[in-house]
């Protein structure tokens, strides 16, 4: 393996982990669970909008693995099998995900 590529990959991932985290703390900061287009925007009580917005990520990216899988040449069934698996569990941890990042957003408001 290239030790040059590595250390890019290590770099990138950094960047990206730094990068997301920031981005994350200025949506909990500016409230974007609190605002009222994105409490409405799917449910009225906006109850259901964390599981339907994890499982629409969650088919997007199944969707983008099953091409990558299918252009990699892997058998039809081991794609269905990894596809329902990733599906389901990339789909809990998006809604875990958003619940805490709710808690917290919720957290900060009531202060």
């Amino acid at each position: 393996m290239n030790p040059n590529g590595l250390s890019m990959v290590i770099g990138e991932t950094v960047v990206l982990a730094v990068g997301g985290s920031a981005y994350i703390m200025m949506m909990i900061w500016n409230g974007v669970w609190e605002n009222a287009l994105c409490k409405n925007i799917l449910w009225k009580d906006g109850k259901y909008n964390e599981v339907l917005i994890s499982m629409i990520c969650s088919f997007a990216f199944t969707i983008l693995m099953i091409i990558c899988y299918v252009r990699l040449g892997v058998e039809q069934l081991q794609i269905i099998y990894a596809a329902v698996i990733f599906f389901i569990g990339i789909s809990i941890l998006n809604f875990a995900i958003l619940k805490m990042l709710a808690y917290f957003n919720g957290k900060r408001r009531r202060k």
